[in-house]
């Protein structure tokens, strides 16, 4: 993102200081070319300005990496040779997505026309914010028929699928399981 420091006064401005608090939860990144100093410690970067004309604008370029979800609240303030200062507070909303992934564990031999075949499917939250109304529908393949899943949710077969209710909320980290029963009702080419 850019920060514009404008010199809305009517002379010209020398030296000017722009200091800008990064908020914790965000990391800032230096970047090829950006005259910065940052100061880890104090969560500070700051820009020189040697002169500021009147109307003049400049910007600054900030890069940052989102370490946490939610507001982080940070602060800048630009101050010139004389003391003229100026301070805004900055926010910055850092939103989280799910990031779903699945999981099949199944035998890896052929099943012989009447023997059953066990499924789990797992599936997992890999992102950073809870996913919510996590439906999950199997297809059974051509050539078996349904016997009986289990999950943490209730399951209806329909027709040659099997869908579970919705898990209303998997939150970061969190796997549920489903599993299905299937047997094995004639010879599969594939």
């Amino acid at each position: 993102y850019q920060n514009i420091v404008t010199n809305a006064s009517s002379e010209d401005l020398t030296n000017v200081t722009v200091t800008e608090t990064i908020p914790p939860g965000v990391a800032w990144t230096p970047q090829a070319g950006i005259q910065a100093q940052w100061d880890a410690k104090s969560r500070k970067v700051t820009w020189t300005i040697p002169q500021l004309k009147a109307g003049e604008s400049t910007q600054l370029a900030s890069q940052v990496v989102a370490e946490q979800v939610g507001d982080h609240i940070g602060a800048l303030t630009a101050q010139d040779a004389k003391g003229n200062r100026a301070d805004l507070e900055t926010s910055l909303a850092v939103k989280g997505f799910a990031d779903l992934g699945i999981d099949v564990t199944r035998p890896g031999q052929p099943v012989l026309v009447g023997e059953q075949v066990s499924m789990r499917v797992s599936i997992r939250n890999d992102g950073t914010a809870s996913a919510k109304n996590v439906q999950a529908a199997f297809e059974i393949p051509k050539g078996l028929n349904f016997v009986s899943a289990k999950g943490p949710v209730a399951f209806s077969p329909i027709g040659s699928m099997v869908a579970f209710s919705p898990i209303e909320k998997l939150a970061v980290g969190q796997k549920r399981e489903f599993d299905i029963v299937l047997t094995a009702a004639e010879v599969n080419a594939d």
